[in-house]
C-alpha cells in the first residue's frame, strides 16, 4: 500500500462531529426542496457553521439512523485501502480549493466506495452546495447511491472534474502517491484501448498530445503491473473497471 504524506489530517480540520438537530428549520426546508432518488441517501455539511445540516436515507443505505450519522463518522466507514486513497484524494483537493476559489461551482468528485459491512459497493458523489459573493465555499452536498450492477475490487475508481487548472487536474487523475486506483479519464483511455483505437485516435478524442497519452498507459500499466495491452484490459475486465461504472450514473 502507497505511503503518503496525505494523510488525512488536511480535511480533518476542516470537519466536526456536529450536526444539526433533524427537526431544525434548515432540516425541514431541506427535506421539502432536496430530491432524493429511490436508493440514496444524502447529506449537507456547511464549512461555515462548521456542522452537518442535512443528513436523509442513510437507513435504507448504510442501516444507519439519521440521528447517529455525522461527517467524520461518515469517512470513517469505508475499509482501509479506500480510507488510505481517500486521505490523499481529499487532502489534495482541498489544498488546492482552499488556495483557488474560482469556478468552485464546477466541482463534481465521485468515488466506488467499499464500506465494512456491507456486501455491496456504493457510489458517492460530491459537489458544492453554496458559495458566497466572493466565490468562498460555504457547503457541500453528498449523495450515496446503491445499484445492483455496481461491483468494486481494491482498486479505487474514482473521477473529478471541473473548469479548474490542467495541471492540477491531471495530477488529481493520473499522478496521485496511492496506486491501486484508477481515473474515469484513465477508465476511458482503457475503453478506447478495448475498441482497438489507434493511440493518435485516442490522444485527439482526449485533446492531448500523443507522447503525453503514450506516459499515461505506461503509467498505468507500472501501476497494475501489466505488461501488454492486452493483459491491462484482460486485468479492467476482471477488476471491474470495465465496463466503466460510472455510466451507471448521472454524475
Amino acid at each position: 500500500m502507497s505511503i503518503s504524506k496525505y494523510s488525512g489530517n488536511y480535511t480533518k480540520a476542516f470537519l466536526s462531529e456536529k450536526k444539526s438537530s433533524d427537526s431544525s428549520i434548515e432540516a425541514t426546508f431541506f427535506d421539502k426542496t432536496i430530491h432524493r432518488e429511490k436508493n440514496e441517501a444524502v447529506h449537507i455539511y456547511s464549512f461555515k457553521e462548521n456542522k452537518l445540516i442535512y443528513a436523509k436515507g442513510f437507513k435504507e443505505i448504510l442501516g444507519l439512523e439519521e440521528n447517529e450519522i455525522n461527517i467524520l463518522n461518515l469517512n470513517s466507514l469505508v475499509t482501509e485501502v479506500f480510507k488510505q486513497f481517500l486521505n490523499e484524494y481529499h487532502d489534495r483537493a482541498l489544498l488546492y480549493l482552499y488556495n483557488n476559489n474560482e469556478n468552485l461551482d464546477t466541482l463534481s468528485s465521485s468515488v466506488i466506495l467499499k464500506v465494512f459491512g456491507l456486501d455491496y459497493p456504493l457510489f458517492l458523489n460530491i459537489k458544492v452546495f453554496k458559495t458566497d459573493d466572493n466565490g468562498n465555499l460555504i457547503s457541500i452536498i453528498g449523495r450515496i447511491k446503491f445499484a445492483e450492477s455496481l461491483k468494486t475490487t481494491e482498486v479505487v475508481q474514482y473521477d473529478l472534474s471541473g473548469n479548474f487548472d490542467k495541471d492540477f487536474l491531471f495530477k488529481m487523475n493520473h499522478n496521485l502517491d496511492f496506486k491501486s486506483r484508477i481515473s474515469k479519464t484513465e477508465i476511458t483511455i482503457l475503453e478506447n484501448i478495448e475498441k482497438e483505437l489507434s493511440i493518435t485516435e485516442i490522444a485527439k478524442k482526449h485533446t492531448i498530445g500523443v507522447e503525453e497519452l503514450e506516459t499515461i498507459i505506461e503509467n498505468i500499466h507500472s501501476r497494475f503491473g501489466t505488461k501488454s495491452n492486452e493483459e491491462l484490459i484482460n486485468f479492467a475486465l476482471k477488476n471491474h473497471l470495465l465496463p466503466n461504472q460510472f455510466n451507471l450514473f448521472n454524475s
